[in-house]
């Protein structure tokens, strides 16, 4: 027969699992509504009320324990990769002017095999064969700075 303790550790794991569907991603809930469940196996075995505490304690401890090295690991898989990629990963490289269109300010690059119209950052006027370096990426456009 189910007495009053087994009813109240019974009613504070649904109370708590009701609590984490309210506040979900935290899982702070879920801990201590697995601590009520060891409570709640407690109480069959006849454990008493100090023990029963006792165990809630630890239960939710344990979990909270568990909880803790998953977020890790997965926090450590979910990093940011070291390298740079896309546009990221032009900044910083040099390259070698080209062309020289009609317009003094907009000059052509070749970058990776690609075709890049690039600007100087100080309005400067550039000439064909100045070797530069990628500054910043803005649209279809990469502004350059000259080598010294």
């Amino acid at each position: 027969m189910i007495d009053n303790l087994a009813l109240l550790w019974f009613s504070l794991i649904f109370f708590f699992l009701f609590l984490e569907m309210g506040h979900p991603g935290l899982l702070y809930f879920l801990s201590f509504s697995c601590g009520a469940l060891c409570s709640c196996i407690a109480t069959f075995y006849g454990a008493c009320v100090t023990s029963q505490l006792l165990i809630f304690v630890t239960g939710t401890c344990g979990a909270l324990l568990i909880l803790y090295t998953l977020v890790q690991q997965k926090k450590n898989q979910l990093q940011a990769p070291f390298y740079r990629s896309n546009l990221d990963a032009l900044i910083g490289k040099k390259a070698m002017i080209f062309v020289s269109p009609h317009d003094d300010k907009i000059w052509q690059v070749l970058i990776h095999g690609q075709v890049w119209q690039a600007r100087h950052i100080h309005e400067k006027t550039l000439y064909q064969g100045q070797q530069v370096i990628i500054i910043d990426v803005q649209g279809c456009h990469v502004r350059v700075d000259s080598i010294s």
